[in-house]
């Protein structure tokens, strides 16, 4: 009778076997295409939808981010007794600039060789473009290559372009980086202290509130600014970092998942209702209901992070289908590549839609697979220890474990 063995076999090069993705973690990469596409749709509908998605997804974005990074980077901390800033920059660089020069680079060859063609700036769902020429191309592209696309939009007047940033989506991601740059040398600091989670919690809550205080601001400057925005990071951060140091407590999240699936569905609706009647208001120079309505979509967001990377029920399962763990995955370059479809072909009328969405999936597709997936493997092939010594076969003799030493490549 033949008896099972717990050893691999050991004649032929076999490929290891990788543990299967953990459930949250596929809900998570679910949650990043529920929010990417919400992005997309809300551009592709130029505005004219009942509820602000993209305003919505833009702050749950935020807070997964914070959450994610700080969690991170406690748990090192933990761990090590410190934090690596040169391996932590070093892995956000490698995540998100190959990807990023890819979309530079194809959007400035476009533009030099349509050089003053107004298509190339035109708003979805707002009105055309304004020719630019080579010089606010090339500052176009260092303004986002340094990450600083965000301060050129909030004072225009610092900047070459007249009426709109080209690349101007790419505000977001300049506001995370500057976060990111900023914020693993306090937590490096504040991780000395007790209670950090909360003080971070309550400066989290201070920023949320400071853009009450800009009243008398532009809107572009409340709108694009750092300060204005790094409240909805601050409380994803306070919120992973209380994860990180009381795993325990994930029991109580599985225990009361409905409480908190319908608190956070509530939420958030109620924040993208508030956001749809604050946007008309913010423009006009009235903008206690929009900031508060993102204030709001920043608490909801937050809790709706903490449900997912913690809930094991059926909503994990939903936002884990195969299709929505594909595109949360590419959800990166879908985010770098849709606004610039959705300005190149705005003027398409019917064919827009269906143009942009099949373009973005397979730019996103392109990109993850030649420069995202390559890259990252090669990193880690790069910084993988050489191998050691086989472990010894049970029961060889000396004269056979000399045999396999010599023998081993």
């Amino acid at each position: 009778m033949a008896t099972r063995s717990d050893t691999p076999p050991t004649g032929a090069r076999t490929r290891e076997a990788r543990p299967p993705a953990p459930a949250r973690t596929l809900a998570l990469d679910g949650l990043r295409a529920v929010l990417v596409s919400a992005v997309l749709v809300y551009h592709l509908a130029g505005g004219r939808l009942p509820v602000a998605t993209g305003e919505v997804a833009v702050v749950v974005f935020f807070a997964l981010s914070g959450y994610l990074i700080t969690r991170l980077l406690v748990r090192e901390r933990r761990a090590t007794g410190r934090i690596d800033l040169a391996g932590f920059y070093g892995n956000r660089a490698r995540r998100l600039l190959p990807p990023l020069a890819l979309l530079l680079g194809v959007w400035l060859a476009v533009a030099l060789v349509w050089s003053g063609s107004a298509w190339l700036t035109s708003v979805p769902g707002g009105g055309p473009g304004h020719p630019i020429g080579t010089w606010t191309d090339l500052e176009t592209v260092a303004a986002a290559a340094t990450y600083v696309t965000n301060w050129l939009d909030a004072f225009p007047h610092l900047h070459l372009w007249v009426g709109y940033s080209p690349l101007g989506h790419l505000w977001t991601l300049a506001v995370e980086e500057q976060f990111y740059l900023l914020w693993a040398p306090v937590v490096l600091v504040l991780a000395r202290f007790r209670r950090s989670p909360l003080v971070v919690l309550l400066v989290g809550l201070a920023f949320l509130a400071e853009p009450f205080g800009l009243a008398g601001s532009p809107f572009n400057r409340v709108y694009f600014g750092t300060d204005a925005r790094v409240g909805a990071l601050l409380l994803g951060a306070a919120a992973g970092w209380w994860r990180a140091e009381h795993p325990v407590a994930r029991r109580a999240a599985g225990s009361n998942r409905a409480a908190l699936l319908a608190g956070s569905g509530v939420a958030v609706a109620a924040a993208a209702c508030l956001v749809v009647a604050g946007v008309g208001e913010a423009h006009t120079g009235e903008r206690t209901w929009w900031v508060g309505a993102t204030a709001l979509a920043s608490l909801a967001g937050t809790v709706l992070v903490v449900v997912v990377a913690e809930e094991r029920g059926r909503l994990s399962t939903v936002l884990a289908h195969p299709v929505l763990v594909w595109l949360g995955r590419r959800s990166y370059a879908a985010y770098l590549w849709g606004y610039v479809f959705n300005t190149w072909f705005r003027s398409l009328g019917l064919a827009t839609a269906p143009l942009v969405v099949a373009c973005t999936f397979a730019a996103a597709e392109l990109s993850y697979r030649t420069v995202e997936v390559p890259y990252r493997r090669r990193h880690r092939r790069q910084a993988r220890p050489a191998p050691g010594p086989r472990p010894e076969p049970p029961g060889a003799d000396r004269r056979t474990r000399e045999r396999a030493l010599v023998l081993t490549p």
